[in-house]
């Protein structure tokens, strides 16, 4: 614990220079919100990963960075299962966005054109209480 200051109170909680200044702090997430509208693309899905650029596999909503894959693969092939492989994405595909609340019925989907919108929006948007996220690849229309 702290010294005590001569009125009885911590100095430790009497500095100020411990709490960043609030115009920091608002920019500084400001950032980090654009960075994450500007990343590569969508989130892998392994959990232990979470990195951006992820491509859509076979497996059932799954999305997986470059180093996920081989990982993926040897965990599938020790339960039996055959390797999950590269789903190409076409250049005029479109991304839906599922938002539904886990506690309970309803479910709104968000159609974008491109992964970084997807993702951007799969983080952010909250229309639901404790809303979860879907995203899958849709072919254009025609």
């Amino acid at each position: 614990m702290g010294a005590v200051a001569a009125n009885g109170d911590s100095p430790d909680l009497l500095a100020p220079a411990a709490y960043p200044e609030v115009g920091v702090e608002l920019t500084r997430q400001a950032v980090a919100r654009a960075a994450a509208r500007c990343s590569a693309g969508i989130r892998c899905t392994e959990p232990s990963c979470l990195t951006y650029g992820a491509v859509k596999v076979t497996l059932s909503g799954a999305w997986l960075c470059v180093g996920c894959i081989p990982v993926v693969n040897a965990h599938l092939a020790a339960r039996g299962f055959g390797p999950c492989t590269i789903q190409p994405l076409p250049h005029d595909a479109r991304y839906r966005v599922r938002l539904f609340n886990a506690t309970g019925r309803g479910a709104s989907t968000v159609t974008c054109d491109t992964p970084q919108r997807a993702q951007f929006i799969a983080e952010t948007e909250r229309p639901f209480n404790n809303t979860g996220y879907e995203i899958w690849v849709s072919r254009p229309r025609r």
